[in-house]
């Protein structure tokens, strides 16, 4: 390119390179996004890279947008309801759940710990703690109750 802008700047560094990098792999390579978007904080848009993602649906990466912007209550909402959703999907079939179903609900409420160990070890705010950590014990303690009464 001709421009100025292309002579006095790699290409590679600039963040449209990121976010198209992210988009491409958000539709081919959907769940490398989350480690590759904390592999390169600062080099993206936040919201840029937010819509991507919500478009493409990827709920651990739009929360770990949302958790860097601050908006933590909304990253927390987002994967409680991403888990709610599985947890549902779980209770609710009728035949035998496959074993893929429950390795990703584990892998959503690991998700949702870790998420609330890092909120709890940044913050100070009993509150915000009592919020999470109950939020998710509710989430966790309705799916048994629902396993239970599904079962008999």
């Amino acid at each position: 390119k001709s421009s100025s802008r292309w002579k006095d700047e790699d290409v590679l560094s600039l963040n449209e390179t990121y976010e198209t990098y992210v988009e491409l792999m958000a539709e081919f390579e959907p769940r490398r996004v989350a480690a590759y978007l904390k592999s390169k904080v600062s080099r993206y848009r936040n919201q840029k890279v937010l819509k991507i993602c919500q478009k493409f649906q990827l709920v651990e990466a739009q929360a770990f947008i949302l958790e860097e912007e601050g908006q933590v209550d909304e990253a927390f909402d987002l994967m409680k309801k991403d888990l709610d959703e599985k947890m549902t999907q779980i209770s609710t079939s009728t035949s035998e759940t496959s074993e893929l179903s429950w390795t990703q609900l584990n892998a959503s409420v690991l998700l949702v710990i870790q998420f609330c160990q890092r909120v709890s070890s940044k913050s100070t705010d009993a509150r915000k703690h009592e919020k999470l950590w109950f939020g998710l014990l509710d989430a966790l303690v309705r799916l048994v109750l629902s396993l239970f009464l599904h079962s008999e």
